[in-house]
């Protein structure tokens, strides 16, 4: 409505009223409707930000009419720039792909508007970590590992880095595993910028698939006679078995 000051109109607020002027007894009133105008639009941040896929955020705009006076609740529409990255769903945003693009509201009326850079990139919040077992010893494997940001989708671009707590069983070579001596060790990886680590055995324990002897017959010139047997134990690659157990039998004993 308005208010009259020194014989003028002064609008106060949004709405419709009347003003009535009076001269003894001849009286006449005008209507008088105050309805605000963007003149000013802007939004409170700067950069809106996502770190996980699927995450919302609400736009709240600020508009200011040609006095600098607030518009409450203004009736803008806001759109998105490339929806792959982000939609739009009346004033909320969502995160649907890595990448950056831009927010802008406007006010359909008069055509004001403002723009914000929308910018999401994950950032890795858990590791999911297989175990890893060899049966042979120069064998590889692939690192089963998927970075998670804190709604639980894979963060595809993270770059991790891999330990091993003793190289001499096993080795990171890219994102594989190489196995090098038996025995039983931890990888752990970690997403460098977040400090997210994640940790799984890994057991090297060699199979033996075959067996050879070190002669194709033994003799005996004298009874209670003994002779020394040995042999060589493999795993499907080829390398020797140094601790696997062997149990000797005789056809006739």
């Amino acid at each position: 409505g308005g208010r009259v000051v020194g014989g003028g109109v002064q609008a106060v607020a949004t709405g419709v009223t009347a003003v009535q002027a009076a001269i003894g007894p001849v009286q006449s009133s005008v209507p008088v409707a105050v309805n605000q105008r963007i003149a000013v639009l802007r939004l409170l941040r700067d950069t809106i930000r996502f770190d996980a896929l699927q995450d919302t955020t609400t736009v709240s705009p600020v508009a200011l009419d040609s006095l600098g006076s607030g518009i409450p609740n203004p009736r803008v529409e806001l759109r998105i720039k490339n929806s792959a990255v982000v939609t739009a769903a009346g004033a909320t945003l969502r995160a649907l792909a890595p990448g950056a693009t831009t927010a802008t509201i406007e006010d359909p009326v008069t055509g004001v508007a403002a723009s914000v850079p929308v910018v999401v990139e994950q950032r890795v919040a858990a590791i999911d970590l297989t175990p890893v077992t060899f049966d042979a010893l120069g064998d590889t494997i692939p690192v089963s590992v998927v970075p998670r940001d804190r709604l639980g989708y894979a963060v595809q671009d993270a770059t991790l880095v891999y330990a091993v707590s003793d190289t001499s069983v096993a080795v990171v070579e890219g994102n594989r595993l190489l196995s090098r001596g038996e025995g039983l060790v931890m990888l752990t990886v970690q997403d460098p910028i977040s400090g997210t680590a994640s940790g799984a055995s890994v057991l090297v324990a060699q199979r033996v698939t075959s067996l050879v002897l070190d002669r194709t017959e033994a003799r005996f010139d004298g009874l209670d006679d003994t002779v020394t047997v040995g042999f060589t134990a493999r795993d499907r690659l080829g390398a020797v078995a140094l601790s696997a157990p062997v149990t000797y039998t005789s056809s006739d004993s």
